[in-house]
């Protein structure tokens, strides 16, 4: 099955081995009552734990979180920081300001490598084509 039917198979039932709310009743979150089970995690805890699937030590949460404090640079010379303050000038969200510094903080996407990267993809599978390779061949490789 393809196309629009297999969206329509999901139109109103997502399915997730994640987690879901259910509105008024509880929350599931990787297999576990949020509120119940995990109600007593730090953030950071919980972020971690819904990114790994795994519990971390003290030891762990503390190292994790002096990296998290000591990289959390408030000047404002910060390409991602300065987005940041952008946004705040125009009266934008906390939300939408910190969603979009962090979406710049990925440093590899300022100077267009990705874009680099496919073009020279792109270039090199032709090429591959043109000397009798199949793009099954290259899909497997």
């Amino acid at each position: 099955m393809a196309g629009p039917e297999i969206l329509l198979q999901s139109e109103d039932r997502w399915q997730t081995r994640m987690g879901a709310a259910m509105l008024q009743e509880r929350v599931v979150f990787r297999g576990k009552d949020l509120h119940r089970d995990l109600g007593d995690m730090s953030w950071l805890e919980l972020y971690l734990y819904g990114i790994t699937g795994r519990n971390f030590d003290a030891v762990e949460l503390k190292i994790l979180n002096a990296i998290w404090v000591f990289t959390s640079y408030p000047d404002p010379r910060i390409w991602n920081n300065r987005v940041a303050g952008l946004c705040g000038t125009v009266r934008s969200t906390g939300a939408l300001s910190l969603s979009a510094a962090c979406a710049v903080s990925y440093a590899e996407i300022y100077g267009g490598q990705p874009l680099i990267k496919v073009l020279h993809f792109l270039k090199s599978t032709l090429a591959s084509l043109q000397h009798d390779k199949t793009l099954g061949e290259l899909v497997n490789t």
